[in-house]
């Protein structure tokens, strides 16, 4: 599920007010996908894990694909994500079959 937004702002909004609507970019499609747009399937897979030395683990909240105008069709993806504490024991823990479980309140 997407919705394509195809606006550019008024002029005399203020940036407060730009930001309460929609976010607005230098752009003639932004694409937006997010959780939202989810909600009412059977099944959803939100979740997602940033590798590294500390694993971080979070919902994928929204994505927004920003096309830009112009010969190059410039593009650019951004995800927004919640993110859960990575304290194992507190926020994520490996059930004994080493699999994470993550604890969504924290």
């Amino acid at each position: 599920h997407k919705r394509v937004v195809r606006d550019t702002p008024p002029p005399y909004l203020t940036g407060e007010q730009i930001e309460a609507q929609i976010d607005y970019y230098e752009a003639n499609e932004i694409v937006r996908w997010g959780e939202e747009d989810g909600r009412q399937r059977a099944t959803s897979n939100y979740g997602i894990c940033v590798k590294g030395e500390t694993d971080f683990y979070g919902i994928l909240t929204e994505i927004i694909e920003v096309k830009f105008p112009g010969i190059l069709k410039l593009k650019c993806i951004l995800f927004k994500c919640e993110w859960f504490d990575p304290v194992v024991n507190r926020g994520v823990r490996f059930n004994k079959f080493g699999v994470v479980d993550v604890n969504g309140g924290r």
